[in-house]
């Protein structure tokens, strides 16, 4: 059988937010001293743009958000179910549950499309 913690456990383990009453000027202050050196962001901005130029410069196949949009439009029902189903994937947590709400997604779209020559499904 599994364990699941008290309310009073969870409630325990919540970060220490401070006081909510302190002083606006203080607290910005505080958070202003944690932000990273102008260093450490130049670092993170030359990294991310050589992660931008190799993904850019890597050929992405049929896959790719380009050959996506061409061939199902974002002002056709296809595009806007692929558009439906890419916002929906940045919510799920795992691989497991990925699969199945991409089988779900197919699955009603290929019912409501049910005998349509350019079905996603059919097209996929």
């Amino acid at each position: 059988m599994i364990q699941h913690p008290s309310l009073q456990d969870r409630l325990l383990a919540l970060p220490d937010l401070g006081d909510p009453y302190a002083d606006e000027r203080a607290a910005v202050e505080r958070l202003l001293a944690l932000a990273p050196t102008e260093a450490v962001r130049d670092a993170a901005r030359r990294r991310a743009l050589r992660f931008v130029d190799h993904v850019r410069g890597t050929d992405a196949g049929w896959l790719s958000a380009q050959s996506l949009l061409a061939s199902f439009p974002l002002a056709s029902a296809e595009g806007v179910a692929l558009l439906r189903l890419a916002e929906a994937l940045l919510r799920v947590p795992d691989p497991e549950t990925q699969t199945w709400l991409i089988a779900e997604k197919l699955a009603s779209f290929r019912d409501a499309r049910a005998g349509g020559g350019d079905a996603l499904v059919q097209r996929v």
